[in-house]
Protein backbone atom coordinates (compact mmCIF):
# COMPACT_ATOMS: atom_id res chain seq x y z
CA UNK A 1 0.00 0.00 0.00
CA UNK A 2 1.10 3.42 -0.57
CA UNK A 3 0.39 6.21 0.62
CA UNK A 4 0.52 10.25 -0.22
CA UNK A 5 0.93 13.34 2.35
CA UNK A 6 0.35 16.39 1.44
CA UNK A 7 2.68 18.82 -0.53
CA UNK A 8 3.52 21.18 2.90
CA UNK A 9 3.79 17.85 5.39
CA UNK A 10 1.24 19.69 7.62
CA UNK A 11 -0.72 16.98 8.09
CA UNK A 12 -0.69 13.54 9.00
CA UNK A 13 -3.24 12.34 7.13
CA UNK A 14 -2.72 10.13 4.10
CA UNK A 15 -4.53 8.03 1.82
CA UNK A 16 -4.14 5.02 -0.15
CA UNK A 17 -2.75 6.37 -3.63
CA UNK A 18 -1.73 2.43 -5.20
CA UNK A 19 -0.62 -0.71 -4.71
CA UNK A 20 2.84 -2.40 -5.01
CA UNK A 21 3.30 -5.94 -4.28
CA UNK A 22 7.08 -7.44 -4.83
CA UNK A 23 9.00 -10.33 -3.71
CA UNK A 24 13.05 -10.23 -2.85
CA UNK A 25 15.02 -13.53 -2.89
CA UNK A 26 18.43 -13.52 -1.60
CA UNK A 27 21.44 -15.45 -1.90
CA UNK A 28 22.07 -16.52 1.30
CA UNK A 29 20.47 -16.62 4.73
CA UNK A 30 22.04 -14.57 7.63
CA UNK A 31 24.31 -17.30 8.14
CA UNK A 32 25.94 -17.38 5.08
CA UNK A 33 24.21 -20.65 3.87
CA UNK A 34 23.24 -20.63 0.19
CA UNK A 35 19.51 -20.47 -0.71
CA UNK A 36 18.20 -21.77 -3.71
CA UNK A 37 16.02 -18.80 -5.36
CA UNK A 38 14.90 -21.00 -8.23
CA UNK A 39 12.71 -23.29 -5.35
CA UNK A 40 11.62 -20.43 -3.41
CA UNK A 41 10.01 -18.90 -6.34
CA UNK A 42 8.86 -22.47 -7.30
CA UNK A 43 7.03 -22.22 -4.15
CA UNK A 44 5.01 -19.32 -4.53
CA UNK A 45 4.35 -19.05 -8.32
CA UNK A 46 5.62 -20.97 -11.48
CA UNK A 47 5.84 -17.78 -13.81
CA UNK A 48 8.04 -16.06 -10.80
CA UNK A 49 10.07 -19.16 -10.79
CA UNK A 50 10.15 -18.45 -14.60
CA UNK A 51 11.57 -15.55 -14.45
CA UNK A 52 13.98 -15.63 -11.77
CA UNK A 53 15.64 -18.61 -14.01
CA UNK A 54 15.94 -16.36 -17.14
CA UNK A 55 17.90 -13.99 -14.89
CA UNK A 56 19.88 -16.44 -13.33
CA UNK A 57 20.65 -18.26 -17.10
CA UNK A 58 21.80 -14.89 -18.57
CA UNK A 59 24.87 -14.10 -19.54
CA UNK A 60 25.23 -11.26 -17.07
CA UNK A 61 24.45 -13.08 -14.31
CA UNK A 62 27.88 -14.21 -12.83
CA UNK A 63 28.44 -10.39 -12.60
CA UNK A 64 25.24 -9.16 -11.11
CA UNK A 65 25.50 -11.83 -8.85
CA UNK A 66 28.80 -10.64 -6.78
CA UNK A 67 27.84 -7.34 -6.59
CA UNK A 68 23.76 -7.78 -5.10
CA UNK A 69 22.53 -9.79 -2.29
CA UNK A 70 19.27 -11.23 -4.07
CA UNK A 71 16.77 -10.26 -7.06
CA UNK A 72 13.71 -8.42 -6.52
CA UNK A 73 10.56 -9.44 -8.36
CA UNK A 74 8.05 -6.82 -8.86
CA UNK A 75 4.79 -8.40 -9.23
CA UNK A 76 2.56 -5.05 -9.09
CA UNK A 77 3.13 -1.10 -9.31
CA UNK A 78 -0.03 0.74 -9.52
CA UNK A 79 -0.59 4.31 -8.92
CA UNK A 80 -3.99 5.45 -8.81
CA UNK A 81 -4.97 8.04 -11.96
CA UNK A 82 -5.08 11.05 -10.34
CA UNK A 83 -1.20 10.43 -8.78
CA UNK A 84 0.18 9.35 -12.03
CA UNK A 85 2.87 11.34 -13.74
CA UNK A 86 3.68 13.61 -10.45
CA UNK A 87 7.71 11.32 -9.89
CA UNK A 88 6.28 9.62 -6.94
CA UNK A 89 7.38 5.78 -8.60
CA UNK A 90 11.03 7.98 -8.64
CA UNK A 91 10.38 8.87 -4.65
CA UNK A 92 9.55 5.27 -3.48
CA UNK A 93 12.47 3.84 -5.41
CA UNK A 94 15.23 6.56 -4.08
CA UNK A 95 14.80 5.16 -0.41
Amino acid sequence: MLEHHDEEYKTKDSEVIGDFRSHYFYHCDPDGNFLDMLDSADSIDGDLCLAIGAIKHSKKWKELYEYSSGILNIDRFYLKPEFRGKNLDIIYFLY
